[in-house]
């Protein structure tokens, strides 16, 4: 009952924020989405050059568009937040608090997420649906991959911000793990074109299950006979950084429980 109460008051939180400073979301919006996919398009049709027909600049855009709406999705920096809270010994108070610390964090970040989600990228992606990029099957193919990229995202977050417990500052160690995110989850150029070779490494790593294996999924360039490999590969990714962030949380707490921070 307590979740339950603590869900609606997060989603009743960010509705009224929202529509209290529309225009600061807005151009977050702008920020978050528009912009980086302007770039990315103009990166990749640029360094293609001539070489690309109209209908592959579509395809490379329907791509862009998607992937950083999955990335903005998934991905998240709740890494600040807690640092934040260590640092400030507001920690304290929400491990006091009837709702635990890794709920309290991902529920608001869910909220949050849900409501900028049917505000500004589900009218994106349905833009994409009435051109017949997406299919429902597609969509359902999608489903579990968004899944895996959406727990292994809060995880690294997590595992990131957990880090405060020792060290001082962590915003090098965040900055490097969006650089490694924004090149290698696929949200600057589709995955594709690399080689196999190294399609096949990167498949290995966490990083493309982030944005570019959904995504590819959403737009149907991903063969369904792939499935099951990359979902038994996603969901050992999924157990690895679940059981980093109990381990790291669990001896974190100790330490702040024990001496403080």
């Amino acid at each position: 009952m307590k979740n339950k109460n603590f869900v609606i008051l997060s989603f009743d939180y960010w509705f009224r924020l929202y529509f209290k400073y529309r225009s600061h979301f807005f151009f977050s919006f702008f920020s978050e989405l528009a912009i980086p996919v302007i770039i990315n398009i103009l990166f990749v049709v640029g360094l293609s050059g001539s070489r690309l027909e109209a209908r592959q600049i579509m395809d490379v855009v329907s791509y862009l568009m998607i992937a950083n709406i999955t990335y903005t999705i998934t991905v998240t920096d709740l890494e600040s937040i807690i640092s934040s809270d260590i640092k400030s010994a507001k920690l304290i108070y929400k491990l006091l608090e009837p709702v635990s610390p890794c709920k309290n964090y991902v529920i608001s970040d869910v909220a949050a997420k849900t409501l900028r989600m049917l505000l500004f990228y589900f009218p994106a992606a349905l833009l994409l649906a009435l051109f017949g990029r997406i299919r429902w099957m597609q969509v359902l193919c999608a489903i579990p991959f968004l899944a895996i990229a959406n727990v292994m995202g809060y995880c690294l977050s997590f595992i990131i911000g957990c880090l405060s417990f020792w060290l001082t500052e962590t915003w090098g160690i965040s900055a490097v793990k969006n650089l490694l995110l924004a090149v290698f989850a696929g949200t600057v150029f589709p995955l594709s074109y690399l080689s196999d070779q190294w399609q096949m490494i990167l498949f290995t790593t966490p990083f493309p299950y982030l944005s570019y294996i959904p995504s590819a999924f959403l737009l149907g360039e991903l063969e369904y006979f792939h499935i099951r490999t990359l979902l038994l590969l996603g969901g050992i990714w999924c157990t690895v950084f679940m059981l980093l962030a109990g381990i790291v949380w669990s001896a974190g707490r100790k330490k702040y429980e024990s001496v403080g921070v």
